[in-house]
């Protein structure tokens, strides 16, 4: 029994630490050529996985690199590493709407980068009385790849929970006047 439990301990230490090792949080840029960016998801019923960020590359690894990590994560305790940090970007409609969680954070400039934003399938019931109702949602994976330029701020919003589209825009200030326009993405492969 002490060697089954043992056992079971320690294969759990090594899938917690695996758990953890693919939640840190993405490693920003302290100098050299930066952009900025602001990743909004909807914070409705916690069921994001959040998005990470993969600098430097033009496919999608299929494992967790050394330098890729969350940008924004759900409420879920240790996933929230960089929820609501604000590096002094200027406001948008999403940068303080309701029921959305933001971060900013540093990228570095010219360099290619992908971020791929996680929802599972969940279900959600409501009751009313004696009737229980239930709706089931399907998940998705988006993946977007950009190259940002230097000391340019964007801003990427995956605006609803029913679909699995994003907006990436660049954000230009006038004079305290926010104007965002759409930038171009690139498809994302998966990495041979």
């Amino acid at each position: 029994m002490k060697k089954t439990f043992l056992t079971f301990s320690i294969s759990l230490l090594f899938t917690g630490c695996a758990a953890l090792k693919s939640n840190v949080p993405f490693p920003e840029p302290k100098d050299g050529d930066r952009a900025r960016i602001r990743v909004v998801i909807p914070s409705v019923f916690n069921n994001y996985r959040g998005v990470v960020g993969y600098p430097n590359t033009q496919c999608m690894p299929k494992s967790a690199v050394g330098t890729s990590g969350l940008v924004l994560g759900s409420s879920f305790g240790f996933e929230k590493h960089l929820n609501g940090q604000k590096i002094g970007m200027p406001t948008t409609p999403f940068s303080e709407k309701k029921g959305y969680i933001a971060a900013e954070v540093y990228l570095s400039a010219s360099q290619p980068i992908i971020f791929t934003f996680l929802m599972p399938d969940f279900a959600s019931s409501v009751s009313t009385g004696t009737v229980k109702q239930t709706t089931y949602y399907k998940g998705c994976r988006a993946k977007v790849s950009f190259t940002p330029k230097a000391n340019t701020d964007y801003e990427l919003v995956f605006p609803s929970s029913g679909n699995c589209k994003f907006e990436l825009n660049h954000l230009a200030d006038d004079k305290g006047i926010v104007s965002a326009s759409p930038i171009p993405t690139y498809a994302v492969e998966d990495c041979r």
